[in-house]
């Protein structure tokens, strides 16, 4: 299911068989403009495991893309991404 399709999609045979877009149900609620941004990685978080195609052969994963989206609108990388010091190891904040 394309992440831009409709939030449900029912069958139009069985009324009663209907299919959530999880992906969107996500991206509409995590309002892209988080005063958290943290709170909305977490949401992206969820998308782990779900991919879209978006050409020919050319699938992407949606963690990915919405966190790169975060950090391309908000510029907070090491918020979002964390830092590395001089021995190579993850520093917490």
């Amino acid at each position: 299911m394309l992440i831009f399709s409709h939030l449900v999609v029912c069958n139009e045979l069985e009324r009663v068989r209907c299919r959530l877009n999880f992906t969107r149900l996500i991206l509409d609620y995590r309002i892209m403009e988080p005063r958290n941004i943290r709170f909305a990685l977490n949401y992206c978080y969820f998308l782990r495991k779900f991919e879209n195609t978006v050409g020919p052969g050319e699938v992407r994963n949606q963690f990915q893309e919405q966190v790169t989206m975060l950090v391309k609108r908000h510029g907070r990388v090491d918020e979002l991404l964390g830092r590395l010091n001089s021995k190579g190891e993850r520093q917490r904040k």
